[in-house]
């Protein structure tokens, strides 16, 4: 009831000389948020508004500029605030995540015109977008560029921020979003053996950034220059090169010639390399423990633990991430394992007793890998889904806006059927892939039969019907042949045929 101590309680996020202080203080913000409608309003009542937006934005700058790694990220403060902010921005308006950004919350939040980059606005959007364009650092940040992007896109989404959100990226200063696409979008993973947490926080900021840019596509309005000229900036860096980009090229160029603008050198198409980049074996996910238990009896009561799905809080061995993974909960898994070896005290010679302490250990490694696989499978699947949102705005909404659409259309069919023969394509990865080649199949067809004059149009002549756009032999034996493999795959399902 002390609107005092709840001031007092959350201006701890100041206090750097102590990190735990530092989380509690962010926690007990989570809290309160959820709870206190009128949050916002008491924080501006009590006149501590802006010193909170500062503090909170001065704790996420010294985070990403520190070096220190930090293993547990229920510990990281850098986290704790972004997924504050992205937990809070569906919540009713105004609300926390909507103050610590500097929308305008003593009015209607749609109509804010955000303005980060002037020296009055100093705020955990300012912190974000600068470290967004950078993307520095990325063993010790990656975490908080991932979800630096999943709030962007988050705050895309919501109806009262996406206005103000989407005008802000459209313009020119922040057109790094689409410039990421073909840098750190196409650069290579790090190896599974190596970094896997690293590899798959990557892969989930691949997919955040390529839904931003589909979001984009998809609804902004082209009439506007800006949204148009942010729209052709998209599918130039994504796709390779767009109409409007073409106007001074050279409309009798040889064909296999690189194409040159007054930027230079033609784009070549990212999307392609997106797709190599996600198309690799998924690790297993599989339910195969160890099987060192059979002598030992215990196999029915592992087995029993783990098709329990409950969590943890209700006496399961689950919990799910911040990133709504699934996971084994490894301190219930190993709390359930010592509880059953007392079970078994009485009932084992030493020498089992020394294999089931063994046994259990390797079954909290096989918990521990089994959980970064799952996170990994889900990673590449968020990735791909992303890539295919992209494509298939682009291919549905902003073709009109794209150069040598034959081509690039028969380039995205031929590699997504060519991805879904792959050996390495699971059925999961397959359903996306096929979808894509769907929608591409269907622009290919039309854009077959497109006219210079309109195909309805009483000026179509035989001419234009003789060369209407076709694919060579040799494309449409490609297609054939890939389509064909993807068919006959072991692997795929009867439904995955049947489409």
């Amino acid at each position: 009831q002390n609107h005092r101590q709840i001031i007092s309680l959350l201006e701890f996020v100041r206090y750097d000389y102590l990190p735990q202080i530092q989380q509690c203080s962010i926690k007990i913000m989570g809290i309160l948020s959820s709870r206190i409608v009128g949050l916002v309003q008491l924080l501006l009542k009590e006149d501590v508004a802006k010193s909170v937006i500062e503090d909170y934005a001065a704790c996420l700058e010294f985070r990403f500029d520190d070096f220190q790694v930090i293993e547990n990220t229920k510990d990281d403060v850098g986290v704790l605030i972004l997924q504050l902010l992205i937990d809070n921005i569906c919540r009713p308006a105004p609300n926390i995540t909507h103050l610590l950004l500097r929308f305008d919350v003593n009015g209607p939040i749609e109509r804010t015109v955000l303005k980060p980059k002037s020296h009055y606005s100093y705020s955990c959007l300012k912190i974000i977008l600068d470290n967004l364009e950078k993307v520095t650092k990325p063993d010790i940040n990656a975490l908080l560029h991932e979800f630096s992007f999943q709030l962007m896109y988050e705050s895309c989404l919501d109806p009262l921020t996406c206005g103000p959100v989407m005008d802000l990226l459209s313009t020119t200063k922040y057109q790094f979003f689409s410039k990421h696409v073909g840098t750190i979008g196409v650069s290579p993973l790090p190896k599974r053996n190596n970094n896997q947490a690293l590899r798959i926080s990557m892969l989930h900021e691949r997919a955040w950034l390529l839904k931003i840019q589909a979001l984009a596509l998809h609804v902004s309005d082209i009439s506007s220059s800006v949204y148009r000229e942010a729209c052709l900036a998209i599918l130039s860096d994504a796709f390779g090169h767009c109409a409007e980009n073409m106007k001074n090229a050279s409309m009798f160029q040889s064909p296999g010639t690189p194409i040159c603008t007054s930027s230079g050198l033609m784009n070549r198409n990212k999307v392609l390399e997106l797709l190599e980049v996600v198309q690799f074996r998924c690790p297993d996910t599989s339910m195969k423990y160890p099987q060192l238990l059979s002598n030992l009896r215990v196999e029915s009561k592992i087995e029993e633990i783990l098709r329990n799905s409950a969590t943890s809080e209700f006496g399961g061995v689950y919990y799910f991430s911040e990133r709504g993974d699934r996971l084994i909960d490894l301190d219930a898994f190993h709390q359930k394992l010592i509880q059953m070896s007392q079970e078994l005290h009485t009932q084992l010679s030493e020498s089992e007793k020394g294999e089931l302490k063994e046994s259990f250990h390797r079954m909290l490694k096989w918990a521990w890998r089994y959980n970064k696989n799952l996170e990994e499978q889900a990673a590449q699947l968020h990735m791909l889904t992303s890539w295919s949102q992209i494509v298939e705005v682009a291919v549905s909404r902003r073709m009109s806006l794209l150069e040598n659409r034959s081509q690039l259309l028969f380039e995205l069919l031929d590699a997504s059927l060519g991805a879904t023969s792959s050996p390495d394509c699971s059925v999961k990865m397959a359903y996306i892939l096929t979808n894509v080649a769907l929608t591409c199949m269907a622009k290919l067809r039309d854009e077959r039969f497109i006219c210079p004059t309109g195909a309805d149009s009483d000026a179509v002549t035989c001419l234009d019907i003789i060369s209407a756009k076709q694919l060579s032999n040799a494309a449409c034996n490609s297609l054939l042949f890939k389509l064909i493999m993807a068919i006959m795959r072991n692997e795929s399902s009867e439904t995955l045929r049947r489409r």
